[in-house]
């Protein structure tokens, strides 16, 4: 999937990419980036919806084209948040067979 318009997250908001680079990147072929959207709860942060769509396990990078500050493994409804750990602006998630994950950033 690709984003190819304008992403409105809050009036003044300046987390999103420079245009031309993508609003995020994965290493991981048969992880799909499903969902980007504002957090339900108003607070300005970012939540991005994955999951796994061969069946197998997996391990990936996210790498977010935009500045933020934390990141939080979270339920389906972006709750109940676990920190994830950040090597140098990248993510690493471990996927089981068609597993979904959901991931706030803090921006």
């Amino acid at each position: 999937y690709e984003l190819n318009q304008e992403f409105p997250l809050a009036p003044g908001a300046p987390c999103l990419p420079e245009a031309g680079k993508p609003l995020a990147e994965l290493d991981g072929p048969d992880v799909i980036l499903e969902t980007v959207k504002a957090a339900d709860d108003g607070s300005g942060d970012l939540v991005f919806r994955l999951y796994e769509a061969s069946g197998g396990r997996r391990t990936c990078r996210l790498r977010p084209g935009f500045p933020w500050e934390e990141a939080r493994a979270t339920d389906m409804l972006e709750r109940n948040g676990t920190p994830l750990a950040d090597e140098e602006g990248t993510l690493e998630l471990d996927f089981r067979p068609f597993e979904i994950k959901t991931v706030r950033f803090r921006l």
